[in-house]
């Protein structure tokens, strides 16, 4: 029985491989094309006064001009932007990006200072003149280190807060 099964399939393996080899024969050209041979050329003589006319340089395009880049008359300031009045009076910021000009309307408005607050899910750990954050991520907890003389806003708010936590958790606990 295993030799008939074996027989089977070698004979379907040759019988494929014979039925491409056959397909590949029929699309393959029976033999090169004959060239034709080539005319013969006839030259004519060129007197010197007859020159051939020289091709006109092409035209270069003018360069496009980014549709975000600052005008010339654009103030340059302190971050490396350009900032800018229109003619009808809006404001217009520009900065140059590795992808080219990025412009954006100029509202006036300042960041809000608690956007650098640290959340409620950071842990703060006091250790006298340094400070230990832990903050969960999903890769893993990030920590760090600071002393107190360097803490941004957002961590000395984090630090009071967790101070005032301790402070009401001993409160409770007596």
């Amino acid at each position: 029985m295993k030799n008939a099964t074996t027989k089977l399939a070698i004979t379907l393996v040759l019988c494929s491989v014979a039925s491409g080899m056959a397909a590949w024969a029929q699309d393959a050209p029976a033999a090169p094309p004959a060239t034709p041979k080539k005319a013969a050329v006839a030259y004519k003589a060129v007197s010197p006064k007859v020159t051939a006319k020289k091709a006109a340089p092409a035209k270069v395009p003018p360069k496009a001009i980014d549709p975000g880049e600052p005008p010339k008359t654009a103030a340059s300031t302190a971050d490396g932007s350009f900032s800018w009045t229109d003619a009808k009076g809006k404001r217009w910021n520009s900065r140059k990006t590795p992808f080219g000009w990025m412009r954006s309307e100029d509202t006036g408005m300042v960041a809000d200072p608690s956007v650098g607050a640290l959340d409620a899910s950071v842990r703060v750990t006091d250790l006298g003149d340094n400070v230990r954050f832990e903050k969960p991520t999903p890769f893993g907890p990030t920590k760090w280190e600071k002393r107190k003389s360097d803490l941004t806003d957002g961590e000395r708010a984090a630090l009071e807060r967790a101070a005032n936590n301790r402070a009401k958790n001993e409160v409770v606990a007596k």
